[in-house]
């Protein structure tokens, strides 16, 4: 689909969240951090959230924050119900919880390992199902979601570990020739539907396999 006149341009930070409608392009950046992206196909609405830790310590809780996955989640819910639409009519997508330290990546008490266990946790408690993701392993990721086509483009830059590591490519679910699919193009695009293949997931390579 086209791209539209006068596209709205957001960027999230951490904690950050946005819903909007098809004329909508929502970007961020993350580490460790972790976004979820709603698309709506028939009304064409979406949303992203960015969220930096599991929970909030236990402490009175004044107003929901986005900084939070599960109180970004109610939130992203909350923008749903708003649009008399239903979450099960979302494609969602997950993204990053990137390890910032390549000897720590694999630790259970890993902070991007934690995001990326909740995430996964609280899209099967509110019953999403996810199309597609991008997740674990180390270094920075950059997304962006075009609310007008469901479109989300990812760049994913690793860590270097004994020296300069090339920009990673996500894989969708087809490409088997052991190569780069994207001709050497360090942006990938998952379109409706597409299942990413070749996913870190909590730091381990996942080669070969569809993920739902």
């Amino acid at each position: 689909m086209d791209e539209p006149e006068g596209v709205l341009e957001i960027f999230l930070g951490p904690g950050d969240l946005y819903f909007g409608d098809r004329d909508t392009r929502i970007r961020t950046l993350l580490g460790s951090c972790v976004a979820v992206t709603l698309w709506h196909p028939r009304a064409l609405l979406g949303g992203m959230c960015h969220y930096m830790v599991p929970t909030r310590p236990a402490t009175r809780r004044p107003a929901l924050e986005g900084r939070y996955a599960d109180e970004a989640f109610l939130m992203l819910l909350d923008e749903i119900r708003r649009t008399a639409t239903s979450p099960d009519e979302y494609v969602v997508k997950m993204f990053g919880g990137g390890s910032q330290f390549t000897e720590f990546a694999g630790r259970t008490l890993d902070v991007a390992a934690r995001n990326v266990d909740a995430g996964l946790e609280l899209l099967g408690r509110y019953g999403l199902a996810l199309t597609s993701m991008h997740l674990g392993g180390t270094g920075h990721r950059q997304v962006v979601l075009d609310v007008w086509s469901g479109d989300v483009w990812v760049r994913h830059v690793e860590l270097p570990i004994d020296g300069p590591t090339p920009d990673a490519v996500v894989q969708v679910a087809g490409a088997r020739n052991g190569g780069n699919p994207n001709g050497g193009n360090p942006n990938r695009k998952l379109g409706e539907g597409g299942i990413a293949d070749g996913n870190a997931v909590g730091g381990r390579r996942v080669d070969g396999k569809s993920l739902v």
